[in-house]
């Protein structure tokens, strides 16, 4: 097995807003797409062309998009 490091930044706002309202608010941004389509749609990509496609498909308004979602509460 190889070891690689990842860089991550992290961010930190203070809002007035409810955190549930901040959360919903970067939920609806995130893109989310059909797992099992879009496995379906980038596997069956026979070009770059068409992987882009089926990647821009899923993607939120802001560029992001979710492939799990896990509640740690």
């Amino acid at each position: 097995m190889t070891a690689r490091r990842v860089e991550v930044e992290r961010l930190s706002v203070t809002s007035s807003k409810l955190f549930d309202d901040v959360v919903a608010t970067i939920e609806a941004a995130v893109g989310k797409p059909d797992m099992v389509e879009f496995a379906k749609a980038t596997t069956g990509a026979q070009t770059i062309g068409e992987l882009e496609r089926a990647i821009q498909a899923g993607l939120g308004r802001g560029g992001p998009m979710m492939f799990l979602k896990l509640d740690h509460a």
